[in-house]
């Protein structure tokens, strides 16, 4: 189980809101484990080129870090929400989370590593836009509210995990 972290630990917004939905998972039983940067794959190795006069060309290798690691619970009833999430139940899910507009091609960068993931480690990678993700699921209470206490405009349409757990 990783350990609480702060905003300041992430590299994105996105990733902060999809951790404060995974605490709130943790909390009715979703899921058992999780993890934030823990491993890292090397999806190509490095290369030296061979160039005239005997030089050599170094390709640096190409690693790639998915986002969260998580383990979610067989046994949980609200397993139904994230069932396009878990290929394997033993394997764990591995998840990219990805804002709605990515200025430095991140989605891009994304597509490639995916498919260098499942061809050198045969391991699916689960791409999350929380936005899109929470109106699936629920949005973490944390952040539902802006700096004036009303309810942000972009969490419209989505349920709170306690409208989730009176609904069931």
């Amino acid at each position: 189980m990783a350990k609480l972290m702060k905003r300041e630990d992430f590299d994105s917004d996105e990733e902060l809101y999809f951790y404060e939905w995974i605490m709130e998972a943790v909390g009715i039983g979703l899921i058992d484990e999780w993890s934030y940067h823990q491993y890292s794959y090397i999806l190509t190795p490095k290369y030296r080129l061979p160039m005239a006069d005997a030089k050599y060309f170094t390709l640096q290798p190409h690693n790639y870090t998915p986002d969260f690691f998580i383990y979610f619970n067989e046994q949980s009833k609200y397993r139904d929400m994230i069932s396009n999430l878990v290929t394997y139940a033993w394997m764990g899910t591995h998840i990219d989370v990805k804002g709605i507009f990515n200025r430095n091609g991140g989605d891009r960068l994304f597509s490639m590593n995916r498919k260098m993931m499942m061809k050198e480690h045969n391991i699916p990678v689960h791409k999350i836009v929380p936005e899109k993700f929470f109106k699936k699921t629920w949005v973490p209470e944390s952040i539902v509210a802006g700096k004036r206490i009303a309810r942000l405009k972009k969490w419209d349409g989505c349920r709170l995990l306690k409208e989730v757990i009176d609904a069931k």
